[in-house]
């Protein structure tokens, strides 16, 4: 009868609202996982970026900066112009419009306010081997084994020398130092077919506004951008300092401003702020937010 059906019309009612409320809380529950694994992924990958490469800081071979000097002869080098200990890994920090301490180099990177930039000189991790020993003090000749280009600073080094020059390449094998390029048309000594051959990279990691309007991790290498990864809020990164002497252990970790002398960091500690894409994810209607943090030890420091 009548009674019936409305009970069950009621019942029914009662039914699909607990089957909606369960697709509904499903749904946020995916949401909000699928937003968590891609902050997670994009902080995995930014953090393998600045691992790699900050672990690598310094990097000219087999010598050390505090052991073999590098003689520099290109003249405009990316970043501070240069290549020794103080200059392998430098941060900063950017207030409003300026930064502290003063940004080393020809060019500035574009950061948001309140956020760090840290900067990078290194060699590439790809070596390659003279295919013999030098008859001139102006050009050598590769085995092949890395890709060279004219204007992309080069380092040679045999672990007791070392120059960085500016290089003319033909055949991607045959490297000239460019006359226009550097200081001296000469490098420092002949070098014997153990020489390594390395491609020099200057690199600027900082965050900053996309084309989308969106904060992103971005990196200079010798001078070109490139956007990293998406929903980075901040960056900020503290150094670990060997403040009690030469024993290349970390003593204290200080801000970029604090530190007395970079020569004397051991490890980098940054912390990036991550966003997801998508709003309405937390209960409060806000993106998911994560932190995420690294000790990295410099291993052209470390004991």
């Amino acid at each position: 009868g009548l009674v019936e059906l409305l009970i069950a019309l009621v019942l029914s009612l009662v039914l699909t609202m607990g089957i909606i409320e369960v697709f509904l809380g499903s749904k946020q529950a995916y949401r909000t996982q699928d937003a968590l694994s891609r902050v997670q992924e994009n902080g995995r990958f930014a953090m393998e970026e600045l691992s790699r490469n900050i672990r690598m800081a310094g990097f000219q071979g087999c010598g050390s900066l505090d052991v073999v000097n590098t003689n520099v002869l290109a003249s405009s080098l990316p970043g501070s112009s240069t290549f020794s200990a103080q200059d392998a890994v430098r941060g900063y920090q950017y207030g409003s419009s300026s930064f502290n301490p003063t940004y080393v180099g020809s060019t500035e990177p574009s950061p948001l306010p309140g956020t760090d930039v840290i900067s990078i000189s290194r060699a590439d991790d790809c070596g390659d081997y003279l295919s013999a020993a030098m008859s001139t003090d102006n050009a050598l000749t590769v085995e092949g084994k890395c890709t060279f280009t004219s204007g992309d600073p080069v380092i040679i080094t045999d672990c007791t020398s070392a120059d960085l020059f500016m290089p003319i390449v033909t055949s991607g094998v045959n490297l000239a130092v460019d006359p226009t390029a550097n200081t001296s048309s000469r490098l420092s000594r002949l070098y014997g077919s153990d020489a390594r051959v390395y491609r020099f990279l200057q690199l600027d990691y900082y965050i900053r506004q996309n084309s989308f309007g969106e904060p992103a991790l971005f990196k200079r290498e010798n001078g070109v951008e490139s956007e990293l990864v998406e929903g980075v809020e901040n960056f900020q990164v503290l150094y670990g300092e060997d403040t009690a002497g030469s024993d290349f252990f970390v003593d204290e970790y200080n801000t970029a401003p604090s530190i007395s002398g970079w020569d004397k960091v051991c490890s980098v500690r940054p912390v990036l702020s991550f966003r997801s894409k998508e709003g309405n994810i937390t209960l409060d209607n806000n993106p998911l937010r994560q932190d995420m943090t690294s000790t990295i030890g410099i291993r052209n420091r470390l004991p």
